[in-house]
């Protein structure tokens, strides 16, 4: 588990990308940017700061060490299985 910046799709079906995305932000596992906002500034002001050391990139790799993914339950074999079943 590693820090991260997330970019979701904002046209993703049921806006998924996004609120995936917005739940591990808000636990402190990542940085979020929307992709309507003016995303290159965004980008280039972030990675500033973790170039400046001015990010907290050591806080953010120990919570998403600390956030827990059911890998189950995005397996392939359990996504195919509950279309078959539609």
């Amino acid at each position: 588990k590693k820090p991260s910046i997330l970019i979701p799709l904002p046209n993703s079906m049921h806006n998924h990308q996004f609120l995936n995305a917005k739940k591990i932000a808000d636990l402190g596992g990542s940085i979020l940017i929307k992709q309507d906002d003016d995303i290159v500034t965004n980008i280039h002001h972030i990675i500033k700061k973790i170039i400046k050391g001015k990010s907290d990139i050591l806080k953010i790799t120990q919570n998403i060490s600390k956030i827990k993914i059911d890998t189950k339950k995005f397996s392939m074999e359990n996504i195919l299985e509950k279309l078959l079943k539609n």
